[in-house]
């Protein structure tokens, strides 16, 4: 069980490590690494995602506190959760030591401005590859390619709501209530 925890907290460790942006930036970086140890599937990854971002908390650490207890239990939950959180926290530490030297530099501006590109690109792949996986089932052990039409119409659907209602209320859905709405909206879809 050790080695687990240790193999659990080291592997987050590296994903708190280039979690740079956090949010969906670092969804593709979880995936793959759980993808390629055999913890999660990508059926179960779109799960996740879903419970992470409907729980209050970053997605990072909630996806990290998800695997370790689906791995550990309570004590992989918190290990996993030390170890994605860690490096930020130690950056962090470091960075406000060294702000008021460098505020004015201007290589470190080029830096953040290559680390903001870099960010968007991780949130748009991942927004594409989650949009893949919920409208296309794609083929398994023999199983033909199918598209999921309820998906395409709570996607619509959502997409008129937030849209009526920023023209009629003149401002934005909260994500709050953008979330209660794609779930009211599930529900009904997938129930018939």
């Amino acid at each position: 069980m050790l080695m687990n925890l240790l193999r659990l907290f080291f592997v987050f460790l590296k994903i708190g490590a280039v979690a740079f942006g956090g949010g969906y930036g670092i969804v593709p970086v979880i995936r793959q690494e759980m993808l390629s140890l055999g913890w999660i599937t990508d059926e179960k990854l779109l799960d996740m995602i879903g419970i992470s971002e409907s729980t209050p908390g970053p997605i990072a650490v909630n996806m990290a506190t998800f695997v370790g207890y689906e791995r550990e239990g309570v004590l992989g939950a918190i290990v996993a959760t030390l170890g994605v959180v860690l490096p930020a926290f130690l950056v962090m530490l470091l960075v406000y030591r060294i702000l008021a030297r460098v505020r004015a530099s201007k290589s470190l501006g080029i830096v953040l401005d290559a680390i903001r590109a870099v960010v968007v690109g991780l949130v748009v792949a991942t927004g594409v590859d989650m949009m893949i996986g919920v409208f296309f089932t794609l083929p398994l052990a023999g199983a033909k390619f199918a598209f999921d039409f309820r998906a395409l119409i709570v996607f619509a659907a959502l997409m008129l709501f937030a849209f009526a209602y920023k023209h009629i209320r003149k401002k934005s859905l909260s994500p709050i209530a953008l979330i209660a709405v794609s779930m009211l909206l599930g529900m009904v879809a997938y129930s018939f």
